[in-house]
């Protein structure tokens, strides 16, 4: 586990370094772009689990927000079964 650890956050570290220079500010000094690529090499776990969290929240409210839809729609073809409105040509 520890080795898992220890690779993910070499992987994570020369990701956040290659970010680091593709995205930073020309005037950000290289000690601070050091402490983000430090600080990300050593929180990616909890970066992960957010991420993943994230991910299935997103999920959550898809599934959540399409059963609500069907409801309506299975609501709304009752309630056209048992009260059926005639309509008036003119």
């Amino acid at each position: 586990m520890l080795w898992v650890y220890l690779c993910g956050s070499l992987v994570v570290a020369a990701g956040a370094s290659v970010a680091a220079d593709l995205f930073s500010e020309p005037g950000v000094p290289a000690p601070s772009r050091t402490k983000v690529i430090v600080f990300a090499g050593v929180v990616w776990p909890v970066l992960l689990v957010g991420l993943l969290e994230l991910t299935f929240i997103g999920l959550a409210r898809a599934v959540s927000s399409a059963s609500a839809a069907q409801r309506v729609c299975s609501t709304d073809s009752r309630a056209a079964q048992r009260f059926p409105v005639n309509r008036i040509s003119g």
